[in-house]
C-alpha cells in the first residue's frame, strides 16, 4: 500500500515550531508519511530536537548546515542571503529577492526539489518558495501555514526593503497554492483583503492532556506566581510594561517568572528597570527553555499567564499566541491584552481571566492584585480554564479540521 508522502518544511527547528510538530504527529497519526525540512536555528533548539524526536514516527532531515556540523556549508548558506540581499538593495529581480529574507530559503529549496513528496506544507514565510517550487517540480500540491501576517510584522514602512521582500514573496506564491492556513481569523481577514479568499483558521492549541487538576490553593497568605514564556525573552512583547504595573501592587506576595532565550543584555535592562520601580530582584525568575512537550506540564505550578501582547504592528495586534492557549489549557487564569485579537477572543471566553489595557501599567496592576485579594476566584478561574480545555480549546477537536483539509487538498 502506497501511503501519501508530506514534507513539512521550515526556516526554523522543529523545537523552535511546536505548531510544526503538532501537525507532524497528527499527520503521521492518520497514517502519512512525514518528513521534516528545517535548518539550524541555535544550540538549544539542537539539543530539544535530540528529545522531540524520541519515539516519534516521522523524520528531520536538516539542510544549510551549522556552525558546529558543516560550518562551510552553513557559511555558504549565510553568503548566498547577504548577496542576494546587497543585490535586492540595487535590482527588483524577483528571483534574487527570493534568498534574500533568509539563509534557509536556499538549501531549503534545493533539498524540497529532491525530495519526492506529494504535498509540500511551508510553516514560515522563509520556507514558502520551497514548498511552491517544490511542488512543481514533483508536480505535487503546495501549502502555506502563516502562523503570522508576515508583511505586518514590523511596523507598516514602504521603503523597508524587509517589507518589500516580505510582500514580494507572498504575492508571489501566495496565489499558487493549493492550500493556506493561519492562526486566528484577524490574521486571515488581512490575508482575504489581498488574496481574494479566507485562509482556513487553526488556533495554536494544546494537545489533550489528562492531567488531575491541581490541587487547592492552601489556606491564608499565598505567594501569587504570575508567569510569561516565549521563545525569546526580548523587547516589543509588554515585559516593560509587566514590570511597571507591579510596582502598583499593595503587597509582596507576588512573584513574576519569565522563561526563554534573552536577548544580549536584556535581562539586566529588566533588573534595571525593576529597580527604578522600587522591586526587588528577588520578585523577579528566569527560567530556560524547555522543549514544547514539556512546557505543559511546567505551566501547571504557575497561577496566573500573562498574554502581554503590545501590538506594537499589525501582526501582533491580529495574533492569537500559544501562549494564550498553553495557560488556559494548563488551568492559569489569564491577563489578557486588549489586542484587536485577544480582546475579540475575551469577549467569547470573558471567563478566562481580565482583559486590561495593553498601554495602562494601572490597569494591568489593578488586574493582578484583584486575585492577589481574591483567593476563590482565582482557585475558580483557574479550575474552570483548565476544564475549558479539556473540554473545548485543545488540538485535538482542532486538529479534526486540519486533517479534513489535508485530505481533501490532496485528493
Amino acid at each position: 500500500m502506497y501511503y501519501k508522502h508530506i514534507v513539512l518544511i521550515t526556516s526554523g527547528q522543529p523545537a523552535t515550531n511546536p505548531r510544526l510538530v503538532k501537525e507532524a504527529d497528527c499527520l503521521t497519526a492518520q497514517g502519512y508519511r512525514v518528513t521534516v525540512l528545517c535548518c539550524y536555528w541555535n544550540k538549544w533548539a539542537s539539543l530539544a530536537d535530540v528529545a522531540i524526536m524520541q519515539g516519534r514516527k516521522w523524520k528531520i532531515i536538516r539542510v544549510g548546515g551549522s556552525p558546529t556540523e558543516s560550518p562551510l556549508t552553513y557559511m555558504t548558506s549565510k553568503l548566498i542571503q547577504k548577496l542576494a540581499f546587497c543585490l535586492s538593495r540595487i535590482s527588483s529581480n524577483n528571483k534574487v529577492g527570493v534568498y534574500a529574507l533568509s539563509r534557509a530559503t536556499f538549501p531549503l529549496v534545493q533539498a524540497a526539489k529532491k525530495t519526492i513528496g506529494d504535498f509540500y506544507l511551508a510553516h514560515n514565510l522563509a520556507a514558502l518558495p520551497a514548498a511552491v517550487e517544490a511542488s512543481r517540480a514533483q508536480q505535487a500540491v503546495a501549502g502555506f501555514d502563516a502562523e503570522d501576517y508576515h508583511r505586518g510584522e514590523t511596523e507598516a514602512n514602504p521603503s523597508s526593503l524587509i517589507r518589500q521582500l516580505k510582500v514580494m514573496l507572498e504575492d508571489r506564491y501566495i496565489p499558487q497554492l493549493d492550500y493556506f492556513s493561519t492562526s486566528s481569523t484577524a490574521i486571515a481577514d488581512l490575508y482575504k483583503s489581498h488574496y481574494q479568499y479566507q485562509p482556513m483558521v487553526l488556533r495554536n492549541l494544546l494537545p489533550l492532556e489528562p492531567l488531575p487538576f491541581k490541587k487547592e490553593l492552601p489556606d491564608g497568605p499565598k505567594t501569587l506566581k504570575l508567569f510569561w514564556f516565549s521563545q525569546t525573552i526580548g523587547p516589543n512583547r509588554g515585559i516593560e510594561l509587566i514590570i511597571e504595573a507591579l510596582k502598583y501592587l499593595k503587597t509582596p506576595r507576588y512573584e513574576l517568572h519569565l522563561l526563554g532565550e534573552p536577548r544580549t543584555g536584556y535581562l539586566k535592562q529588566i533588573v534595571d528597570l525593576a529597580a527604578t520601580h522600587g522591586i526587588p530582584p528577588t520578585k523577579l525568575h528566569f527560567h530556560p527553555p524547555v522543549p514544547p512537550g514539556r512546557l505543559f506540564r511546567y505551566c501547571c505550578k504557575f497561577d496566573i499567564g500573562l498574554a502581554s501582547e503590545p501590538g506594537h504592528c499589525t501582526n501582533n495586534d491580529a495574533a492569537l499566541s500559544n501562549k494564550l492557549f498553553t495557560y488556559i489549557q494548563a488551568g492559569l487564569a489569564v491577563l489578557l491584552s486588549d489586542t484587536k485579537a485577544q480582546k475579540t477572543f475575551y469577549d467569547q471566553y470573558p471567563q478566562i481571566g481580565i482583559c486590561y489595557k495593553k498601554d495602562c501599567a494601572v490597569d494591568l496592576g489593578q488586574a493582578i492584585q484583584y486575585y492577589i485579594d481574591n483567593d476563590v476566584e482565582l482557585r475558580h478561574t483557574k479550575r474552570a480554564n483548565f476544564l475549558l480545555g479539556q473540554h473545548t480549546l485543545n488540538w485535538d477537536r482542532e486538529s479534526q479540521h486540519f486533517i479534513n483539509k489535508i485530505r481533501q487538498t490532496i485528493n
